[in-house]
C-alpha cells in the first residue's frame, strides 16, 4: 500500500522507476527456475537493472522490453566497493590463511564433501592455515563435530569463522568454494577460486544440459553451477582438486588484490547514462 502511494506521487513528477535486486548469481537458464508468466504492467518498473547480457532472457519472460534493460555489471566488483571493503579491512586485524573453504548449507552429502576437501588440502606442506566459512544457517557446533572426526596433522591449523567472506578472502592464498554464491564475495579481490564438485563432469554436464531439472538438491546444484562463471579452476572430485592445488599451492600472499572485471567495467557507462 505504501509503495503504491509513493509510485503515484512519483508519477506526478514523471520520475522514472528502476527495478533491481541483490545479485550474487549468474543468469538463470533452467526451465524450473525461469518464471514464464509475465508480471502485470503495474508491477513492472520503467527500467530493470541487470548485471549481464545473460540475464536478458529471464527479464524478457516477465515482461521487460529490450530498451528497458540496463546492464550494470556486478556491483560487488565495482572499484568503489572494493575500496570501501579495503578501508575496513586495513583498520582491523583480519586472519591470514593459506586456504579459505566456503560451502553451502547443510544437506545429506556435505559431511563427505568437507572430508574430501580437508583431507586433500592437508596433504600440502605449504597449505597449513585453513579457514572454514560455513553457510550462515549452519550451527558452528555441527562443523566443529565434523572437523573433530578427522585425524588431521598437528601442524595444520583450522579455524571455523563466521566473518564476512570478502574480509576473509583478502588475506588468503586460495579459495575453495562448494555450492555457494558467496564465491562472488570471495572473488572481489581476485584470489584464485576453485569451484569444487564432488561429482563427475559427466554428471554435472547432464545438469547443465537440462536433463536433471527435477533432481533433488536442485538449489544446491544451481548455486554451484552459477560460480563456474568466475572460477579459475572447476574441479570434479578429489583428483581434479589435487591437480588444481598442485598448481596454486606455491602462490604467495602478495596483496595486490587486483580487481576482477567480468561484465563490470565495460558496462558502467550505460549505468551512468541511465541515471544522468
Amino acid at each position: 500500500m505504501k509503495f503504491s502511494i509513493l509510485y503515484r506521487i512519483l508519477s506526478i513528477f514523471s520520475v522514472k522507476r528502476f527495478y533491481t535486486k541483490s545479485y550474487s548469481r549468474s543468469s538463470l537458464t533452467h526451465k524450473r527456475q525461469l518464471r514464464k508468466t509475465p508480471l502485470s504492467k503495474k508491477a513492472l518498473q520503467n527500467y530493470a537493472l541487470i548485471p549481464t547480457v545473460g540475464h536478458t532472457k529471464e527479464y524478457s519472460l516477465i515482461g521487460y522490453k529490450q530498451n528497458q534493460l540496463i546492464i550494470t555489471g556486478y556491483p560487488k566488483f565495482y572499484p568503489s566497493w572494493k575500496s570501501y571493503l579495503t578501508n575496513i579491512i586495513n583498520k582491523n586485524n583480519h586472519k591470514y590463511s593459506d586456504v579459505l573453504f566456503i560451502f553451502t548449507k547443510d544437506y545429506s552429502s556435505l559431511k563427505n564433501v568437507i572430508f574430501e576437501v580437508l583431507k586433500t588440502v592437508v596433504m600440502y606442506d605449504s597449505l597449513s592455515r585453513i579457514i572454514l566459512k560455513p553457510h550462515p544457517t549452519m550451527p558452528i557446533e555441527d562443523i566443529t563435530e565434523i572437523v573433530n572426526d578427522l585425524s588431521l596433522p598437528k601442524d595444520k591449523h583450522i579455524v571455523i569463522s563466521t566473518e564476512n567472506v570478502a574480509f576473509l578472502s583478502f588475506k588468503t592464498k586460495v579459495v575453495i568454494s562448494h555450492a555457494t554464491s558467496a564465491a562472488y564475495d570471495a572473488k572481489i579481490f581476485n584470489k584464485h577460486l576453485i569451484n569444487y564438485y564432488p561429482h563427475s563432469k559427466e554428471f554435472i554436464d547432464r545438469y547443465r544440459n537440462h536433463y536433471m531439472d527435477d533432481m533433488d538438491n536442485h538449489e544446491i546444484m544451481s548455486s554451484a553451477n552459477s560460480c563456474d562463471f568466475i572460477s579459475d579452476d572447476i574441479c570434479y572430485g578429489v583428483k581434479d582438486l589435487k591437480s588444481a592445488l598442485d598448481r596454486v599451492s606455491l602462490i604467495t600472499l602478495e596483496n595486490n588484490n587486483t580487481l576482477i572485471n567480468k561484465d563490470t567495467s565495460s558496462e558502467l557507462k550505460s549505468l551512468h547514462k541511465a541515471f544522468s
